[in-house]
Order: structure tokens, then sequence, then C-alpha cells
């Protein structure tokens, strides 16, 4: 473990000689030869720089300012990285841009789903990898040669299913290995030049035949108010996590919400539209609260992602600082 402070030390001493430009890459190996750690900064002026870093047991945290002194902290567990990304944006890498216009933008687009969305309540975060979970609905891990495709071969947005509550613990804070793969994915789309549409997936949904499991969030208003807090603390730590990426990075609030008898295209009780527009104003409440994010484009679904003319007609529209 010393040989790798020393030389993420070296490094960093080196680099502040440098006049780096955005997207450049910095890999750092370390006593193990499979392993990298692999920093990536943004800014393009000869003031972005990895700044501070600190050592402190297995914990490694770095600080990485950028133009106008816009920066960010990140911190890694040694024993468990193999590379990461990091990456600091200054305000002017983020350009404003309207829900019409980026749709526009976002051309021909794709769903990667069945991988992070995938649920196998048998395993846990405590006894399973990452992987198992990727993998355990049959598909294999996201790679970037697989966005790198798409992106040559005409696609401009990917839609990324995450499924959030297998990776939670009891407070609701998610597992640090499973936001860096989350990440990592992100960023395999983003350093694409393409547009990235992140959410919470089957965290939502019709709950198994077998009732192993239930899903925690329903289009329902009890279940809106006791949920509220851990619901709005889960978008509060991905909307941080990210708050430093730009427009090409797109939040959805959650996929197909379902009432509490899992019915489809329309609710049962027309009260459970109170617990879908709930949700969605915590939603927007919950992301616009964190720095950077507060033009960021937002999406918010209908009852079961339906289109229907009574489930258009019952959502709310979530107040917003923000128009357009």
């Amino acid at each position: 473990m010393k040989k790798l402070i020393l030389s993420l030390t070296t490094v960093i001493l080196s680099l502040a000689t440098w006049g780096q430009q955005a997207g450049d890459k910095f890999v750092i190996k370390t006593t193990e030869a499979v392993k990298k750690t692999e920093w990536s900064l943004a800014g393009g002026d000869a003031f972005s720089d990895i700044s501070i870093i600190k050592h402190n047991g297995d914990k490694l945290e770095l600080f990485a300012k950028g133009y106008e002194n816009i920066g960010a902290w990140a911190t890694y567990d040694l024993n468990q990285i193999e590379s990461i990304t990091f990456t600091v944006f200054h305000k002017g890498d983020y350009q404003e841009e309207s829900a019409a216009q980026a749709v526009k933008n976002m051309g021909l687009g794709t769903c990667f789903g069945n991988c992070l969305d995938a649920v196998d309540i048998n395993k846990t975060m405590e006894k399973n990898s990452v992987t198992d979970f990727e993998k355990c609905w049959g598909q294999e891990p996201t790679t970037k040669s697989m966005v790198d495709f798409l992106k040559k071969n005409g696609f401009n947005s990917v839609r990324i299913a995450v499924t959030w509550f297998q990776h939670m613990k009891e407070d609701g804070t998610v597992d640090e290995a499973w936001m860096n793969r989350v990440q990592e994915v992100v960023d395999y789309v983003i350093d694409n030049g393409m547009y990235c549409i992140l959410n919470v997936h089957h965290d939502t949904g019709a709950d198994p035949d077998d009732k192993s499991y239930t899903h925690w969030i329903k289009a329902d208003l009890d279940n809106y108010n006791a949920n509220k807090t851990k619901f709005e603390y889960l978008w509060t730590q991905i909307a941080n996590r990210f708050k430093n990426y730009d427009q090409h990075l797109v939040f959805e609030g959650y996929n197909e919400m379902l009432d509490a008898n899992n019915t489809w295209n329309e609710p049962k009780n027309a009260n459970s539209y109170k617990g879908l527009n709930g949700y969605a104003q915590s939603f927007v409440n919950a992301v616009r609260a964190t720095g950077n994010n507060e033009t960021r484009n937002l999406i918010v679904n209908t009852y079961a992602a339906a289109c229907g003319d009574e489930v258009l007609n019952n959502l709310t529209i979530p107040t917003d600082k923000v128009s357009g």
C-alpha cells in the first residue's frame, strides 16, 4: 500500500506543472500489475489540477480543482478499486438547453436493460460482487467497447436502467462499489459525447408472482409518506455523485410505478396518483437541492409509464425553479 501512495504523490506533483486539457487521463498503477487507477480531468486550462490528496487507512481522498475554483471531492476504498475516472467540470462545460432541444439532440438511442437493473433476491451486497448482480439475468457486464460500437453506428443516447434497493444499507446509503460501477458505465456514454439517461428502475414495478419481495416504491399515498425520506436521500446521493457532469446527463426519477395491486395502465384507485405525484415532486426537490443540478433536464413518468388520457391528465408536473 505504501508503494501506491508514493506513486500517487509523484504523479500529482508532476501534474501541477502541466496545463491539462479536458478529458486528459492519468493512469496510476497499483502494486498489483493487473490493477490501475485512472484519473480524468476536465477544464482545458492551466488551472485544472489534482491539488489535494489524503490517505487515511484504506481510504483515499482526492480533490480536483477546475476553472474558477470549481472542484469536487471523491473518496475511494483502496481495497476495492480497480479503476477510477474522476472528472471535474467547470461552469463553462455545462450548456443549458431546453427539454425539447435535449430530445432533439439525443437522436437515435437505446436502453441498457437486464444488467444494472437486474434483481436476485437471493444475492446480497455483503456476499456477492457487483458483477454477480450484473450477470444474474444472463447478460454480460457492460463494457466501453459496447458503447463505442453504438457511437460508431449512429447512436447518440443511452438509457442506463439501474435498480438500487439491493445495494442500499439500512439507513439508505448506497453501497460505494455499486455507485462506482454505475458511474463507470455512465462515463462510457458521456466520454463518447452521447446523452445518458440514468434512472431508478426496478425499485418500482410489478411484484413477482412468488411474492419473494415487494417493490418499495408504489403509486400509493401511504407508501409515499412512508418512503419519502428514503427516496429523497437516494436521489440526493445520485445527484451529488454526478453533479459535476454536463447537460448530456439526464436523470429519470422512476420507471414504471404501479399501485399496491400491481395494476397496469390505470390504477384501481384514483388516489394512487397522489402517491405518484408526491414521488415526482420529491425527485425534483432532491435533485435541485444539490449543487450544479439547478438546470439539469429531469424526466418524470406517468402512472405505469402509460400514455392513455387518464394517466396523462392525472400527472401533476412538479413545481420547479426552472422552466422549459
